[in-house]
């Protein structure tokens, strides 16, 4: 789930009524996500409507090397949303990307990536449903 929203403490008080969270099922953790959100254009989300689309998760370390570089694969892809994630985790950055056709054309691109080729990187590209038109084109 994507928010926008000023406190972490907000965003944990979305949930506070959510039967799975109250029932232990579903465990809520919260990160600040740096991501141009304005690539998401509310004006043509269709709410009746949804799409598969792509979602990369980017794995490293718990304890990052300053030194260490980030993947840099699709920074201007079109339909992409991405950015650092922060919190306690493996997970580092997040990257959006439209369309599910391109998955062999997105795994090339991070197959060339020269941090994932180290094994400093590793990634995980899965699919991701969301409204019509959320990430555009």
């Amino acid at each position: 789930v994507v928010l926008s929203l000023p406190t972490s403490e907000a965003v944990r008080q979305c949930f506070n009524s959510d039967p799975y969270v109250q029932a232990g099922v579903m465990h809520l953790e919260v990160y600040r996500w740096d991501a141009n959100v304005r690539r998401i254009n509310p004006k043509s989300i269709d709410p009746n409507s949804i799409e598969e689309n792509r979602i990369a998760l980017f794995l490293g370390p718990e304890k990052q090397d300053r030194t260490m570089k980030w993947s840099r694969v699709a920074k201007s892809w079109p339909g992409r949303v991405g950015g650092n994630l922060h919190g306690v985790g493996e997970v580092k950055e997040v990257r959006l990307f439209a369309g599910k056709m391109d998955e062999d054309r997105i795994r090339a691109a991070l197959e060339r990536d020269p941090a994932i080729r180290s094994g400093r990187v590793r990634y995980r590209l899965m699919p991701l449903w969301v409204a019509k038109g959320t990430l555009g084109e």
